[in-house]
């Protein structure tokens, strides 16, 4: 195990990512450019709300949350958003930085995004299927085999 796999909070490497992509997209007509303000906001909304209910699937279920601690998961999730996508709540997280980029264009941002994606790949999603293929064995592979990772 890489010494970065599931060390930074997958909620604060969001936030940290659209400070930045704020940072360096803002301006001032950045929120009066309605043909960027509508769909970046509406992205950033389907963002919201498909983390929330990955969220609220993953409570109802009464497993982990946690993204430090998979190995404390009880029960694969394999229902609702998580039928077509393994990781909604990571997928909710990119929307709502894209739905930022589109509102806040910049290179740097995109450079901010891309970066997100990457490493939140490697560095949790990955760790974590090893770690829930160990705990749920055949169950999480026909799962993995049937399901795309991202979309």
């Amino acid at each position: 195990m890489s010494w970065l796999e599931l060390k930074i909070p997958p909620l604060l490497l969001m936030l940290l990512c659209g400070f930045g992509i704020f940072w360096f997209g803002a301006s001032p007509d950045a929120l009066t450019n309605w043909a960027l303000l509508i769909p970046g906001a509406l992205t950033g909304v389907l963002g919201v709300i498909l983390l929330v209910r990955a969220v609220r699937r993953f409570m109802a279920a009464k497993t982990t949350v946690n993204p430090h601690t998979p190995s404390k998961s009880s029960e694969l999730v394999i229902e609702g958003e998580y039928r077509w996508t393994r990781n909604p709540m990571y997928l909710g997280m990119l929307l709502i930085l894209i739905g930022l980029l589109i509102v806040l264009p910049s290179v740097t941002g995109g450079a901010i995004a891309a970066s997100f994606f990457v490493y939140i790949t490697r560095f949790q999603i990955m760790p974590e299927e090893r770690l829930l293929e160990a705990q749920f064995g055949g169950e999480y592979r026909e799962y993995k085999r049937r399901v795309r990772r991202w979309i």
